[in-house]
């Protein structure tokens, strides 16, 4: 099952040129093995494919708002949905 993570080119456009989206990114911070856990427990549930999330992303503890533990990581992934302005029922 593949997602997009980007806009690719179509026809010579953009894809968020022809069609609006909007990013919602999700964030993971724990230890490194946990992460990766989620990340494939994630891929098993078809949410998303486990090479679309970033490689570990570097701390700089002096600008972070969120600030990991010593020993974990954080990495990011983005996914593209079409813009509502009507709430989804759960």
């Amino acid at each position: 099952m593949t997602y997009p993570t980007e806009p690719q080119l179509a026809v010579g456009q953009l894809l968020h040129d022809r069609f609006e989206r909007e990013a919602v990114k999700l964030l993971l911070i724990g230890n490194p093995a946990a992460v990766e856990q989620c990340i494939i427990e994630l891929e098993r549930k078809g949410f998303c494919d486990s090479y679309a999330w970033s490689a570990s992303l570097p701390i700089n503890a002096n600008s972070a708002i969120v600030v990991p533990r010593p020993g974990e990581e954080m990495r990011l992934y983005k996914r593209w949905y079409p813009p509502t302005v009507q709430r989804i029922p759960l």
